[in-house]
């Protein structure tokens, strides 16, 4: 029971974090020490938010984060966090555009998934040369 309101707390900010403009992205080393963060589309106004999932190249050199407003996928440099390419741009249910952009995943050979939430509701699978 000692988790329980601890636990409706976090799943009340993340709602909360999810529908605000420009969110951060925090690099972590740990649980304990905060390192810097950067901001992903920062100028965009609506209230979905910009961020909604990230995920790390195999080499750890990348990390992919899927922005379901301006539908496209931020490829950032995970050591500076600035951001060197992007996967999409476009809306629309052609092969390279986004829909409701919602996931993206990695595999061990670098290929990034990225999956569509209501209406999109497909899966694309995206071969990245570095």
């Amino acid at each position: 029971m000692e988790h329980g309101p601890r636990y409706r707390d976090h799943a009340r900010r993340r709602r909360v974090d999810r529908r605000s403009r420009g969110q951060s992205h925090p690099a972590i080393q740990d649980r304990r020490t905060y390192i810097r963060e950067a901001f992903v589309s920062r100028k965009t106004k609506l209230l979905a938010g910009t961020t909604y999932h990230f995920s790390f190249s195999p080499d750890l050199k990348y990390v992919y984060i899927p922005d379901g407003s301006n539908k496209q996928v931020h490829i950032l440099e995970r050591e500076s966090l600035k951001e060197v390419g992007a996967i999409g741009g476009c809306g629309g249910q052609m092969p390279g555009c986004f829909n409701h952009l919602h996931v993206a995943a990695v595999d061990s050979v670098g290929n990034v998934y990225t999956g569509e939430a209501a209406a999109g509701a497909r899966i694309e699978r995206w071969n990245i040369s570095q």
